[in-house]
């Protein structure tokens, strides 16, 4: 009976850590999946996307990437797969996420008795996206190379729910991809011109 009940307990503890690991889903929590369906793909002389996602986490504050109903990198690589589309060729398309984070700074509020009856902001939520797209032969030469950056600022009043941070963090996602698709696609257009199809 013992012998039975310790893997048991051993898979449920698995089960329970995989599920704390896994990123929030958007549709999960009332939030639109950001999912660039009303873009037109860019089609491109390859014969494979490939995703490199450089970006790690720290999973501790300052750093709140991972409490965002839509994870920045995840988002990123959903870009990716959606507007770049290999149609065939010796090359391949290689994305690079070099930067998707959101940093949450505490902001100085007046602790007085004017302070105490005026809602000041108490946080700011910076968030950054840097992407590569590169086009590499199957000698590992790059052949052509766009790269695209936004940053987006919000901030939060000190009276700020849980939920209003979640969607001041969801915002920050949305404008961070709709930035990056308009200089990406520009960038790619540009610079990936021989190859598209």
């Amino acid at each position: 009976m013992r012998a039975l009940a310790l893997p048991t307990l051993a898979s449920t503890a698995a089960l329970l850590l995989a599920a704390c690991a896994a990123p929030p889903n958007p549709s999960e929590v009332g939030y639109p999946e950001i999912d660039f369906r009303d873009r037109e793909p860019i089609r491109i002389a390859a014969g494979a996307l490939e995703i490199v996602d450089l970006y790690r986490p720290p999973l501790a504050a300052p750093h709140a990437e991972h409490l965002s109903p839509a994870i920045p990198s995840l988002v990123f690589a959903r870009w990716a797969r959606r507007r770049l589309a290999p149609v065939g060729g010796p090359a391949r398309v290689v994305v690079t996420i070099a930067d998707a984070r959101i940093v949450e700074t505490p902001l100085v509020t007046d602790d007085s008795l004017q302070g105490a009856v005026t809602v000041e902001q108490a946080a700011r939520l910076d968030g950054r996206g840097a992407l590569e797209v590169a086009l590499v032969d199957p000698a590992g030469a790059v052949l052509a190379r766009a790269h695209g950056e936004a940053t987006q600022r919000l901030s939060l009043p000190e009276d700020a729910s849980p939920d209003d941070r979640r969607q001041a963090m969801y915002r920050i996602v949305a404008d961070l991809s709709r930035r990056l698709d308009e200089v990406l696609d520009r960038e790619v257009r540009r610079y990936f011109a021989p190859w598209l199809r």
